[in-house]
């Protein structure tokens, strides 16, 4: 499989652009998702390339490799400057911030008898889903962290199951 954009033409058609690392038979994987202002597009390594780091395409720049992140881009903000990966926030010109550390940058220190994955952010990075796994049995539930200012609304990290129970946990 290889990443493709596709872009409208001046004549309303849909033109694709395989994505590759500027050598047309170096392919790039599938893009995982768009900045919000469709310039980025964003996808996972390959082996072989940069050491299968996650990648960053415009077509201004081409193909940029992210040599900080590891795993896949999950979300993007608006102009890409913020990026959820399974490593962290990944914010331009500081590189990968673990979610543990970014949490306790923003006054909530999740706790660690859970691993959290996280899956889709909001444009400021300070609302994340995802799911979580417990340490002590393997299960799972899906959780929201909030990170906004207490005094715009309190912290919390959600966690709940299918049937719709929530729990709070601080």
């Amino acid at each position: 499989r290889q990443g493709c954009v596709w872009k409208l033409d001046a004549n309303g058609n849909y033109v694709g652009t395989l994505l590759h690392t500027g050598v047309t038979t170096i392919k790039l994987r599938e893009v995982s998702c768009v900045s919000g202002n469709g310039q980025w597009a964003y996808g996972q390594g390959r082996t072989g390339i940069d050491g299968g780091v996650p990648y960053r395409w415009s077509y201004a720049t081409g193909y940029q490799p992210i040599t900080d992140g590891s795993g896949s881009v999950m979300a993007a903000n608006h102009d890409g400057s913020m990026l959820l990966m399974g490593s962290g926030v990944w914010i331009a010109g500081r590189g990968v911030v673990p979610l543990r550390t970014w949490a306790a940058e923003h006054g909530f220190d999740l706790t660690t008898a859970w691993s959290f994955q996280p899956f889709g952010m909001t444009n400021d990075a300070l609302t994340i889903t995802g799911y979580a796994i417990r340490a002590s049995d393997g299960g799972w539930s899906p959780f929201v962290l909030d990170l906004h200012p207490a005094q715009a609304r309190p912290l919390y990290c959600a966690l709940g199951n299918l049937q719709g129970i929530i729990r709070r946990i601080i």
